[in-house]
């Protein structure tokens, strides 16, 4: 059945790649139905208010600052993107998801000339954003977002979004790992994960350097940097002993992070010497120094050891109380909390407005995000050798960042409601080939949708998300579906790319036969007796556009030829549409 399918499926994917071809406002895009081309390479939240005009004029810098860019280089942008594009575009990047065809019917019925605005607004202060922008954070931290995350680091992450909390200080919690309450318990695992790692100190140190501030420097643990004269090993080595303190422990049935009061970590330069660490920012600056061991009467000591006799030297369990908060013991009701915390010590060296990595990684990131490239890239590569394509940009947003809390929800506004976001994904009558350096914006970029957008999206478009679902209903409803989709579609990347396993699961598959067959969008396009308006509905539900002429008129050829199995040539049609390279990216 499903070979027969993929034989009588054949020429009229043809037909419409030949359509798209055909079609001047499609010219720009991976042909619709280039499906075999692809097999063959293979709040709870409160809203929160933003003052309108504020951002607005941090959206006119933005523009501003683009603008000079074409100017001076005599690059021709894009047009505005239209409304369809927009819609698709701003819903997958803060909804997660493709537009439900009824949303689209009434932002292109809608006159007001700051729809768009109010739609950008509407989409920040909705659920949907917090789960979505958890999500995504969750990836970013934490890699591939391919299974679920667990129960305290979701709820961590949720919260935060929802409440509004501050970059600075989901920043701090990550870092310091204390959780004072239910509420940030789950933000120890990030590091902890690390800390289970083959080489914890160095991956804690690796990726608390890459993503939190935005500079790998694994180049600098063994030879200076081959761009960065500065960093030497010294530099790596000295991040790297904010965490060497830290270690694992279990405290009532739960794995958390401890930090002993003294110990140091040692590294051999390229001359042969061993060196002993200090804290060490990478920006040159050193933590206030500790004060001496304090003396202490060795009857303590001996009183310990012998508490302990399987305790050797350097074992936490031995160390001096006076040095601690909460001292080691061996079935700890909390974990070890010295008065003199590394880890506090880089919090308050580096998680502050003055430190110039901090708000720029995460702003750079998110521009990135939105737009499809980052001002700096690579994004973990921030440095004096490695300058922004927008140096006096970057530095207007993230100053803004700064003075406002480092609030997502702000930025993430600026950015959509400019017009460097919105632009169209082409410039007609022009060759992909043609088109300009991505370094300058004047072309909106095409991003492969991440698994859990795809995933979301194809429960939407199948009808499993519709005006009488919320999607807090919808999450619930359909959340083991979504993580059993992206088990299936996880390609070992954290965007959804082509692959065999994809192939094979799109081409093949009696699971995603099934969705198609038992979704509401098949019923309601069998059940639609003009062959026109049957396209339409389809195009709209699963594209989030309306289809061209060309595109209808092709549709409903194929769709006359079988007439006799229409609820099949519903099918086909949906399937020919969600495995189109248009609905796995982005534009």
């Amino acid at each position: 059945m499903l070979g027969h399918r993929r034989r009588a499926n054949f020429g009229a994917i043809s037909a419409f790649r030949s359509a798209s071809r055909s079609a001047p406002r499609d010219a720009w895009k991976p042909a619709c139905w280039g499906l075999f081309a692809f097999f063959a390479f293979c709040f709870f939240a409160t809203p929160l208010a933003l003052a309108a005009d504020d951002v607005a004029a941090l959206s006119a810098v933005i523009d501003q600052q683009i603008v000079a860019g074409w100017e001076k280089t005599g690059t021709r942008p894009a047009e505005l993107s239209t409304d369809e594009e927009f819609l698709r575009r701003i819903y997958l990047d803060l909804a997660g998801r493709i537009p439900t065809q009824r949303e689209l019917e009434v932002f292109l019925a809608a006159s007001e000339p700051d729809k768009r605005r109010r739609c950008i607004d509407q989409l920040l202060a909705s659920d949907e954003f917090v789960t979505h922008w958890a999500n995504h954070l969750n990836g970013m931290l934490q890699g591939r977002a391919a299974f679920p995350m667990s129960a305290a680091w979701g709820s961590y992450l949720r919260d935060s979004v929802a409440t509004g909390k501050g970059w600075d200080q989901i920043a701090r919690e990550l870092i310091l790992a204390r959780p004072a309450g239910e509420e940030v318990a789950g933000a120890s695992e990030f590091l902890a994960k690390r800390y289970v790692a083959p080489e914890p100190l160095d991956e804690v140190t690796r990726d608390v350097t890459r993503l939190l501030f935005g500079v790998d420097m694994q180049c600098a643990r063994c030879h200076v940097h081959p761009e960065v004269r500065e960093w030497e090993p010294v530099s790596y080595w000295g991040m790297a002993a904010f965490f060497n303190r830290t270690y694992a422990v279990q405290v009532g049935g739960k794995g958390m992070l401890a930090e002993r009061a003294r110990g140091d970590v040692s590294f051999t330069t390229p001359d042969k010497k061993s060196h002993t660490a200090e804290p060490r920012f990478m920006t040159g600056t050193t933590a206030p120094a500790q004060s001496p061991l304090p003396a202490e009467d060795p009857a303590r000591l001996a009183q310990r050891k012998k508490a302990y006799p399987d305790a050797k030297d350097g074992n936490p369990l031995l160390d001096n109380p006076s040095e601690y908060h909460l001292a080691p013991t061996k079935n700890p009701l909390a974990a070890a909390l010295p008065i003199y915390s590394r880890r506090q010590a880089l919090v308050d060296l580096a998680i502050n407005p003055e430190n110039p990595y901090f708000a720029r990684s995460i702003v750079n990131r998110t521009w990135a995000w939105m737009v499809g490239r980052g001002l700096v890239e690579p994004l973990d590569q921030l440095h004096s050798a490695n300058p922004a394509s927008h140096p006096d940009l970057l530095v207007a947003m993230c100053e803004d960042f700064t003075r406002h809390g480092y609030d997502f929800r702000r930025l993430l506004s600026a950015i959509a409601g400019s017009r460097v976001y919105q632009l169209a994904s082409h410039r007609p009558g022009e060759p992909p080939e043609a088109r300009p350096p991505v370094e300058r914006f004047a072309v909106a970029q095409l991003k492969p949708l991440s698994l859990h957008q795809y995933a979301t999206s194809l429960l939407c478009a199948i009808g499993e998300l519709d005006s009488a679902v919320t999607r807090a209903k919808f999450d619930q409803q359909q959340g083991e579906r979504i993580v059993r989709l992206i088990k299936q579609l996880d390609p070992g990347t954290e965007h959804f790319q082509p692959s065999l396993q994809i192939s094979l699961f799109l081409a093949n598959s009696e699971e995603f036969d099934k969705l198609i067959s038992e979704g509401a969008l098949t019923r309601r396009l069998a059940e639609t007796i003009d062959d026109a308006a049957l396209v339409r509905l389809a195009f709209e539900s699963v594209l989030a556009r309306r289809p061209a002429p060309e595109e209808t008129e092709e549709a409903v050829r194929y769709l006359a030829q079988r007439s006799d199995r229409r609820v099949d040539a519903c099918k086909q049609l949906v399937w020919g549409l969600l495995n189109s390279s248009e609905f796995r990216f982005n534009h």
